[in-house]
């Protein structure tokens, strides 16, 4: 019975030790093509800019206008930096439109013009407000979850089968690390 478990758990370890498929043989998705992106080094440096192609032997960026290309041994990882920019422009809008509207605060007797007023100050205020809120979201360090356009497979599953012996006795040790 222990020699069935031992013989399963060492095939269940070769298993894992098998090497993973290259996930770089695929082309980039297309929707990460063109957005900003943040590149992890194999040294851990970070890198980013805007993703313009993905191949299973580089990784090609724009930063400030020019073309950087990296080899895809050197890179770890890379995940685009989303930002909610349309959530801005959306809360921008409603405030503004809001503010807009309290801006006129005549009644219909006081200013009779006040049924055409309020929806042009709504709307200039909605149109001040989204302005705004382009301007933050762009400024705003990136936020919300992260995907992953490419993850460099981890080394290969290692294990290590160690004798010990004691006075106590004898004892096979064994370290798995992947």
């Amino acid at each position: 019975m222990r020699r069935r478990l031992v013989i399963g758990a060492i095939a269940a370890l070769a298993i894992l030790a098998l090497p993973k498929p290259v996930a770089a043989q695929l082309s980039a998705p297309v929707w990460a093509l063109g957005k900003e992106v943040r590149v992890t080094l194999t040294d851990g440096a970070p890198l980013s800019g805007k993703l313009v192609s993905l191949s299973a032997a580089e990784v090609v960026l724009r930063q400030d206008g020019k073309d950087v290309r990296l080899p895809l041994t050197r890179v770890r990882r890379i995940v685009t930096t989303p930002r909610e920019i349309r959530k801005h422009v959306l809360w921008g809008t409603l405030i503004g439109a809001a503010g807009g509207a309290l801006f006129i605060r005549c009644s219909g007797s006081e200013c009779p013009d006040s049924f055409v007023m309020l929806p042009l100050t709504a709307g200039i205020g909605a149109g001040i407000g989204a302005t705004v809120g382009a301007i933050v979201g762009r400024l705003r360090p990136p936020t919300g979850p992260e995907k992953v356009v490419y993850e460099a497979p981890s080394a290969s599953a290692r294990v290590t089968v160690t004798p010990w012996v004691t006075r106590t006795g004898r004892r096979l040790g064994l370290t798995v690390r992947w």
